[in-house]
C-alpha cells in the first residue's frame, strides 16, 4: 500500500457523492504520515472533469458509482497514474469520511460471484420453501489437486463473535456422520475456519485434537466480519488427518491403493507399528508410519534393507529428538551396526518430505508424507529407490537421545518385496492385486491356468 493512483465513490462531509481520483502516498516518503500509507485529495475538482455519463446513488444502504473514466486526460493532468502495458493488484477498500477525505480503512476481501460456474462451484442460498437456507449464505469451492480445495464461506451476521456458518459434505443428503469445515467464532474467540463433525445423531461437534493440525491443514486464511456479514476464505487439505476417531489410517486400502506392512508378532511386541507405501511418479514415495505413542521422545522408523539384518540401511524416521518436535527425517544405520546422524541433512528435509502430516495425539503417533527417494548427490546415506531392488523393510520403534535413535525396543523385518510389486517370496498367485498392482490373466477353463504381469 503506497504510491497508488485512486478511483474512489465518496460523499466527503456536506458534499454530494461522486466519483473522484485521489492518490495513497508512501509513508515512508513523507514524515507527517508517521510511517503508515495515507490517502492525499488531490487538488481542483479532484479529477472530476475525466468522469464522463457518471452515475451515484445511495439506496437501501448501498453506495453505487459508475462512468467512463477519460485516461488520457487524467494522465496528461497528473492526476492518474496508469499503464496499459503494466499489472495491478485491485485494492478495494470502503470507510467513513471527513471534510479532509477518506478515513482509515482496510482492504477487505469479499465473496465474487462473477467467477461462479467458471473458475469455481458456488451454492448461493435462496430461501425458497424447498431450501430454507437464509439469503446471503454461501460457499464456494476451487479444487487446485488432488490434495487441496479453496473454500470460502459467507452469511449475514449482526457481531463478529458468536457466528457461524458452515458446509458440510454427506453422501445421501442427511446431515449424520458427516465432516464439515466452518466459518466461526465460539463465544469471544476470533473468527477463524475450522474442521468440525456431525455425530450419528446430527448434532455437531468438535473433533479432538482437530485444533493442532488446523494451522498445517487451513493455510492462506482470511476470516474478517465487515458490513454485516462474517467472510472466511483458504486453502484446505483435504486428504483427511488421523488425529480423529473420523479419519484414521484405512487399512482397506492395503493392497489395493497402497502396499503395507502392519505386523502381529514382533521382537518385543509390536507397539501398533505400521508402514504403508505407494511408489508415485518422478521418483516420489507416499509413506505412512505409525505407532503407539506414550513419551514425547519416541520414534517410528522403516528401514530399507537389502538382507534381513540391520547395518548399512536407508532409514526413514519420524522421530522427536529431545526438546525437538516430531518430524520425518532421512538416516542410516552403518555396518557397527548403529543409527546415525546424515550430516547437512536438516537442510533438505523440507523440500524431501512435502505434504507433510504429523500428529502426535491421544497415545498415538501418526506421520505421513510424500517423500523424494531420488537421492541426494551430497551424501550416499538418503534413501536412493531402486525400482529393481527387493528391499526387506526393517521396522522399528523406541526412544530417541541427543544423538540421535536409541536402541530399538520393537523391531520387525519384513520378507523382501519390490516396493512398487508383491511380496517375492511367497509361492502363491496373488489373485488380489490383479488390476490393480498388476496385469492378470486368468483362465476360467478347470485347468486354473493364471498369468501376470507388470512393467517396471
Amino acid at each position: 500500500q503506497g504510491d497508488e493512483s485512486v478511483i474512489e465513490c465518496s460523499a466527503l462531509q456536506g458534499e454530494p457523492l461522486s466519483l473522484k481520483l485521489s492518490y495513497n502516498i508512501n509513508g515512508t516518503t513523507d514524515s507527517s504520515t508517521k510511517g503508515e500509507p495515507t490517502n492525499w485529495r488531490l487538488s481542483g475538482n479532484q479529477g472530476t472533469e475525466f468522469f464522463l455519463n457518471s452515475t451515484a446513488s445511495f439506496i437501501d444502504g448501498i453506495v453505487y458509482c459508475s462512468a467512463l473514466l477519460n485516461i488520457t486526460g487524467a494522465i496528461s493532468d497528473g492526476l492518474l497514474k496508469f499503464s496499459p502495458f503494466e499489472l495491478y493488484y485491485l485494492l478495494m477498500a470502503n470507510g467513513p469520511t471527513d471534510a479532509n477525505g477518506v478515513n482509515i480503512s482496510m482492504i477487505v476481501p469479499g465473496f465474487d460471484t462473477d467467477p461462479c460456474g467458471l473458475s469455481k462451484g458456488c451454492f448461493l442460498a435462496t430461501n425458497t420453501n424447498t431450501d430454507p437456507t437464509p439469503n446471503g449464505v454461501a460457499v464456494s469451492y476451487r479444487v487446485m489437486n488432488n490434495s487441496f480445495i479453496f473454500f470460502e464461506l459467507v452469511a449475514p451476521s449482526s457481531s463478529k463473535t458468536g457466528s457461524f456458518v458452515a458446509v458440510s459434505f454427506s453422501s445421501n443428503g442427511i446431515l449424520f456422520n458427516t465432516p464439515s469445515i466452518e466459518c466461526s467464532s465460539l463465544g469471544t474467540d476470533a473468527l477463524s475456519m475450522k474442521f468440525s463433525y456431525y455425530d450419528a445423531t446430527g448434532t455437531n461437534v468438535r473433533i479432538p485434537g482437530e485444533e493442532s493440525i488446523r494451522q498445517t491443514y487451513i493455510t492462506q486464511e482470511t476470516a474478517v466480519f465487515q458490513d454485516g456479514q462474517i467472510y472466511c476464505s483458504a486453502l484446505v487439505n483435504s486428504q483427511g488427518s488421523s488425529v480423529s476417531d473420523e479419519a484414521t489410517f484405512d487399512a482397506s486400502t492395503c493392497n489395493v491403493d497402497k502396499s503395507c506392512v502392519l505386523p502381529d508378532q514382533c521382537y518385543r511386541g509390536c507397539n501398533g507399528m505400521g508402514v504403508s507405501y505407494e511408489i508415485l511418479a518422478n521418483s516420489i514415495m507416499k509413506i505412512e508410519l505409525f505407532s503407539v505413542l506414550n513419551a514425547n521422545n519416541q520414534y517410528i522408523a522403516v528401514g530399507f534393507s537389502d538382507d534381513d539384518k540391520m547395518g548399512n540401511d536407508y532409514v526413514i524416521e519420524c522421530s522427536a529428538l529431545p526438546n525437538q518436535r516430531y518430524s520425518l527425517k532421512f538416516s542410516y544405520n552403518d555396518n557397527s551396526p548403529a543409527n546415525v546422524r546424515i550430516p547437512s541433512e536438516e537442510t533438505i528435509s523440507s523440500s524431501y518430505f512435502t505434504q507433510s502430516n504429523i500428529i502426535a495425539f491421544d497415545g498415538e503417533l501418526y506421520c505421513s508424507a510424500l517423500v523424494n527417494v531420488s537421492g541426494w548427490s551430497q551424501s550416499k546415506e538418503v534413501f536412493t529407490y531402486n525400482p529393481s531392488q527387493a528391499y526387506y523393510l526393517l521396522l522399528a520403534s523406541g526412544f530417541t537421545n541427543d544423538q540421535g535413535l536409541d536402541i530399538h525396543k520393537h523391531t520387525f523385518v519384513s520378507t523382501p518385496r519390490f516396493l512398487n510389486g508383491d511380496d517375492i517370496s511367497s509361492n502363491n498367485f496373488d489373485y488380489a492385486t490383479c488390476g490393480t498392482k498388476k496385469g492378470c490373466f486368468i483362465s476360467n477353463k478347470a485347468n486354473a491356468m493364471a498369468a501376470s504381469y507388470q512393467v517396471r
